[in-house]
């Protein structure tokens, strides 16, 4: 027997799949220069650490006429504006870390209740034989 007779592939099969592995091809074509590419720490010691691959290549590629105090400047000066914006609010709304503290535990005896009010009117609906006709 020949492989023929048992697989057949028509004009339009070869068309897919000329297609598929031209696709195919693309896409490896594409991803090959992730290839070359440090992988990132797997388990951070320090903050940012998992971003700093992200942060050279940008500060290479995208940056370069930037000194690197100057962007070290510009970064605490963004960090500090953001940390004011921050403390504005919160004096300005009125919200500490105990306000907050005590809305979250009032929100989570509410959905305590909430969670034993399901489970008391689902037993009970369970212990209520059905009604015969």
């Amino acid at each position: 027997h020949k492989f023929a007779n048992y697989l057949t592939f028509g004009g339009a099969t070869n068309i897919c799949l000329a297609i598929f592995l031209l696709c195919y091809a693309c896409l490896l074509l594409g991803m090959s220069p992730l290839l070359s590419q440090e992988a990132p720490v797997v388990t951070p010691t320090h903050r940012g650490e998992v971003l700093q691959p992200v942060v050279y290549n940008i500060k290479k590629n995208l940056a370069p006429n930037v000194a690197a105090e100057n962007a070290q400047h510009m970064a605490e000066n963004v960090a500090s504006a953001i940390q004011k914006k921050i403390q504005t609010f919160r004096k300005s709304e009125g919200v500490t870390d105990s306000s907050l503290l005590n809305k979250a535990v009032a929100d989570m005896e509410r959905l305590r209740k909430y969670k034993n009010y399901q489970r008391k009117k689902q037993q009970n609906s369970e212990e209520i034989p059905p009604e015969k006709h």
